[in-house]
């Protein structure tokens, strides 16, 4: 349970910062590649010091299916949460538990109790009512309207894989350890931040010059700024891929992804109320209760 509490920590930290850098469009794709790579060498290097890294099957193809993934969504996000801010962004993503949870359920025979099962449904129904605010806010645009069906799919599907991913290496590994499974998946986001930079590039000037910034390039200052938040966050995003991951050695993914999406968005809606000063309508509220007998009735 240490290590799903410490994710929990890690990964919730992390969504907070990206809405810091996102707040700074020029140099958001910046703090991203760092990220990136900051992860990759701690884990690449933290694999060799522990015996070397192990070239498995399961720790390449896994770990490059969920690097696509994590640089992917890092480009989705920066759409999402400026069409439909932080809680419609992360409740949205967190819809994607259903895929996990049916891979471990029907692939791999886990059987929930009654509780958990009852759990299990109570966050379903609680993860869009938590985010209903924003998606009423989101739908008042013409352009949220167009896109963020299809980024809603997008995410829905590709993290739904990611999950599935972590969940099957832990299925599949026979040397190969939580820390190989990391060092492959941010080399592949790497890999990944390096090649699309061109284009997210020019998403980040297009979104400068619709907020009015005069200038097209961020400054030295922003730019180191930047670098030391995307440091910060690459340690971050590593520690909540490689908890995840020893978590499900030891839990079944019907309790983890439950666990750590109902809690999220108790956190993630609690920092908006208390920094954001964002009020909550009745449908946030219910979502808020049943997301807290969601993360009881798992535990039962």
């Amino acid at each position: 349970m240490i290590y799903l509490f410490l994710h929990v920590a890690a990964a919730n930290t992390f969504a907070l910062i990206t809405r810091y850098a996102h707040g700074v469009t020029m140099t958001y794709f910046t703090v991203g590649a760092v990220n990136y790579a900051t992860a990759m060498v701690v884990a690449v290097t933290w694999a060799m010091v522990d015996g070397g890294l192990v070239f498995e099957w399961p720790a390449v193809v896994f770990g490059l299916v969920q690097g696509l993934v994590y640089q992917s969504m890092y480009i989705v996000l920066f759409w999402m949460i400026t069409l439909g801010g932080l809680s419609v962004s992360f409740t949205i993503n967190r819809l994607a538990i259903a895929i996990p949870i049916a891979g471990g359920i029907l692939l791999w025979g886990e059987a929930p109790s009654a509780f958990r099962f009852a759990g299990i449904m109570a966050s379903f129904v609680a993860l869009p009512l938590i985010g209903s605010d924003a998606q009423r806010v989101a739908r008042r645009t013409g352009a949220s309207s167009r896109l963020m069906p299809l980024l809603t799919l997008y995410s829905i599907v590709s993290l739904g894989i990611s999950g599935l991913a972590a969940r099957a290496f832990v299925e599949t590994a026979v040397e190969a350890e939580a820390i190989d499974l990391s060092a492959f998946t941010f080399i592949a986001a790497t890999a990944s931040s390096v090649v699309t930079w061109p284009l997210v590039g020019r998403l980040a000037r297009g979104q400068a010059r619709r907020q009015g910034y005069p200038a097209p390039r961020a400054s030295r200052r922003a730019q180191t700024r930047a670098v030391v938040v995307g440091m910060l966050l690459g340690l971050l995003n590593l520690a909540q891929s490689f908890t995840m991951v020893i978590a499900l050695f030891d839990l079944p993914a019907s309790f983890v992804f439950p666990f750590i999406s109902t809690a999220a968005l108790l956190i993630l809606t609690a920092v908006d109320y208390l920094v954001w000063k964002q009020r909550f309508g009745r449908l946030t509220l219910i979502g808020m209760v049943l997301s807290a007998f969601t993360i009881v009735a798992i535990n039962l």
